[in-house]
């Protein structure tokens, strides 16, 4: 058999590495999530100033598309990945070849987390992502608020919220080090990257509006923090990170806190407030449902770890 030649993708290759990329979702999904992920990678090239598509490699054999791995290299070196895709006429060893690929990245970039987001009928990516040392940690789950279900007032009932300013960053960085004690959303990978690089790939990750982020107080007392971000979209807000610290929990403020959340967002005149939770985060899934977040999408996390 002919040996695979490995490519970096061109602008020009774009669309048809996307499209074998997403070749397993409809027709309708994929045209959608091509774009998406073309405004995504017309981002990082305007802040890299790369002449090829960052991240996104392709393979080819007898000058067709025979395989692609799509990567992002976060701020704090975390790796993560969607699934290798390989043409139908290929046999399904060569997704060996693109995790080590993937795995050579992470050496590459000395990164000390790469993490895999797995549709949950896709067999073939756990067995060849296994094989390549990553395990499966939780599900992450994707919900979405829309506009019809944004509150119109404050929800000021228990809570204060003061908004980051520059000046501030000290204070954040040891505010969100205290949520991460004893936290249920993703307890395996606290601790694997420095606080201050999270937050800076949050700033980094889009526009970064420090009015977005808030201290959480209550009784004069840091209670905790809620981070938001608006997208290059304006309509499209997250809830980047919403923590607690361990003296405050069980005492029913997330959903308070949430509620102020979507407030925001309405009074930017944002259309729908996305967020991801870990599945096994209950209380956190809870409180989402309580106020009106529905279920959109989900994915399985593999994670292999380099440190």
């Amino acid at each position: 058999m002919t040996t695979l030649q490995f490519h970096e993708t061109t602008w020009e290759e774009l669309h048809a590495v996307l499209d074998l990329q997403l070749h397993h979702v409809s027709a309708e999904q994929r045209e959608e999530r091509i774009l998406g992920l073309k405004s995504i990678l017309l981002q990082e090239a305007e802040n890299t100033g790369s002449d090829v598509c960052p991240g996104l490699y392709h393979w080819r054999r007898h000058g067709k598309i025979a395989g692609v791995l799509h990567t992002f290299l976060r701020p704090d070196k975390t790796i993560l990945a969607l699934p290798p895709s390989i043409a139908p006429d290929e046999p399904e060893s060569i997704l060996r070849i693109l995790y080590s690929r993937l795995c050579d990245d992470a050496v590459k970039h000395h990164s000390p987390t790469v993490m895999i987001f797995v549709d949950r009928e896709r067999e073939l990516d756990k067995i060849y992502s296994a094989e390549a040392g990553f395990e499966k940690i939780s599900e992450l789950l994707y919900l979405v608020s829309q506009e019809e279900d944004f509150p119109r007032t404050p929800p000021m009932e228990q809570l204060r919220f003061t908004p980051y300013r520059r000046n501030d960053w000290l204070k954040m960085v040891d505010l969100v080090e205290q949520t991460y004690a004893g936290t249920q959303d993703f307890p395996t990978l606290i601790g694997i990257c420095p606080t201050e690089e999270i937050l800076k790939g949050y700033m980094e990750s889009h526009p970064f509006q420090p009015e977005l982020w808030f201290f959480i107080e209550r009784e004069q007392e840091m209670a905790g923090t809620l981070l938001l971000t608006q997208w290059e979209q304006p309509e499209l807000f997250e809830l980047t990170y919403l923590g607690l610290t361990p003296q405050f929990r069980g005492q029913k403020l997330s959903s308070e806190i949430i509620r102020f959340a979507q407030y925001v967002t309405f009074l930017r005149h944002g259309r729908q407030l996305t967020v991801s939770v870990d599945m096994q985060n209950i209380p956190a899934v809870k409180s989402y449902h309580k106020t009106n977040f529905l279920l959109y999408d989900s994915k399985e996390i593999f994670v292999r770890f380099f440190r």
